[in-house]
């Protein structure tokens, strides 16, 4: 059952079906990033440790996990501007693990409401009710945002499916990229989000750059 939010509307109204015919890139933090060739004319919208990532300001920028941070990492987070909008979530189930509206208002950032962690629904409805991530990653946020703003085509970048004990899987620490092994929870999630999307946004195209693990649930595009 889906969770009505209070703070949403004033989160993302503003951006409903604003990028009708227009592409977006959605970032993850995976070794894959370090093969991306920037495609231009496309909003980007990251998260996480993207703010390490040199090779391009984010639009957007989407936070939730405050818990598990250091103190560097959190001014970094604090600090980073994106061109146009940061959002922190706070879990509503769970107020300790996510962001504060202190912390928020500390990072010129926007404030939502997340259900979880550990579960959470996907929403059409991002403006009425709280963002669900099923427990797995904050890149599920970042698509239902992108999906919510209208973009027709979305570009999967650095969303890599591993074993979460690889210490080695992120862009930012990795000496080298080899190939990743499915990590089965992430993998299910991304089927989730793929059929939410067929059902719900049949028209948009959904391509995966440089797929590592993430590989024929969407289309494949290699650079």
């Amino acid at each position: 059952m889906s969770i009505i939010s209070h703070k949403n509307f004033e989160a993302f109204s503003a951006y409903k079906n604003k990028y009708i015919n227009k592409q977006c890139c959605i970032f993850g933090t995976g070794q894959s990033l370090l093969r991306y060739n920037i495609i231009p004319n496309t909003v980007n919208i990251g998260c996480n440790r993207c703010i390490f990532y040199k090779d391009l300001i984010f639009d957007f920028y989407f936070f939730n996990d405050l818990a598990r941070t250091t103190a560097e990492y959190r001014n970094h987070i604090l600090s980073y501007t994106p061109k146009i909008k940061k959002f922190f979530g706070s879990f509503i189930n769970d107020k300790h693990l996510g962001c504060s509206k202190g912390f928020a208002e500390s990072g010129n950032a926007i404030l939502y409401d997340m259900e979880g962690p550990g579960g959470g629904t996907f929403q059409k409805e991002i403006d009425k009710y709280c963002v669900g991530d099923k427990g797995q990653s904050i890149v599920f946020v970042e698509m239902q945002f992108a999906l919510f703003c209208g973009f027709t085509t979305i570009y999967i970048i650095g969303c890599d499916i591993d074993n979460l004990k690889n210490k080695d899987k992120y862009f930012y620490n990795a000496d080298y990229i080899k190939n990743y092994t499915w990590y089965s929870p992430l993998k299910q999630n991304w089927i989730h989000i793929k059929n939410f999307i067929s059902k719900n946004y049949p028209n948009v195209k959904i391509v995966s750059v440089n797929p590592m693990g993430l590989k024929n649930i969407f289309i494949d595009m290699y650079q």
